[in-house]
């Protein structure tokens, strides 16, 4: 999962966990892998501009939830 800490991610994550989910979910810095941990799910420190340390994990998901962005024009 992308995006897990912000305003929709959070809400996001709760609802997957209490559902009975493994969540593991992207986090840029050690504050956001906090927030993720506390709630319950894994973390994967990261970055979306840079996916070479997740994307072998996110291959062997299930399923991918993209709720996060770069909020880049480019």
């Amino acid at each position: 999962m992308t995006g897990a800490t912000g305003s929709i991610g959070t809400a996001v994550l709760a609802e997957l966990i209490a559902a009975g989910h493994q969540v593991t979910a992207l986090g840029r810095s050690d504050a956001s892998a906090d927030k993720v941990a506390r709630a319950g799910g894994e973390v994967i420190l990261g970055d979306l501009k840079d996916p070479a340390p997740w994307v072998a994990e996110a291959a062997a998901a299930d399923a991918v939830i993209p709720v996060g962005d770069t909020w880049d024009d480019d």
